[in-house]
């Protein structure tokens, strides 16, 4: 499809309901359902609080956001940056470290690693690998269970 703008179209499901999928202005596309939505696209997501999960400056690619009927949120992306692993692993635990999160997890091994931190409201899991210049930080960001 091409051009741009806002597009709904109604797909009904084997159960009898049904989901709107809509075709955002911005290069999104969001499914809406019964259950919740899921948002997909580039740049950082949709609603993302970037004001209260601090994430490594670079191009972000592959972004998705969900949000369930109960309210939980999650949110993946990649963040592509030129430092190497170990640099850009530092820099983006750093980050939520300096924002208050805590380290609860930690997993070194040749070629990536994964660092997992909490808050009151948000889990946080990065997972850094090489990429062909630089590295890939992948962020999976939930809600906390309370």
């Amino acid at each position: 499809m091409t051009g741009c703008g806002s597009v709904t179209i109604p797909i009904p499901t084997g159960d009898g309901g049904s989901v709107e999928v809509d075709t955002n202005g911005d290069g999104s596309v969001t499914v809406n359902g019964d259950g919740g939505s899921v948002t997909t696209g580039s740049g950082l997501p949709k609603g993302f609080p970037a004001d209260e999960v601090p994430v490594i400056e670079g191009r972000v690619t592959g972004a998705m956001a969900i949000k369930q009927a109960d309210g939980t949120q999650g949110y993946t992306f990649v963040v592509v940056v030129d430092d190497d692993i170990a640099s850009a692993t530092d820099k983006a635990s750093g980050l939520l470290t300096d924002a208050g999160y805590k380290l609860e997890n930690s997993v070194d091994s040749p070629g990536s690693t994964v660092r997992s931190l909490g808050s009151d409201a948000w889990m946080v899991v990065i997972t850094v690998a090489a990429a062909e210049q630089g590295s890939g930080v992948n962020y999976v960001v939930a809600t906390r269970e309370q």
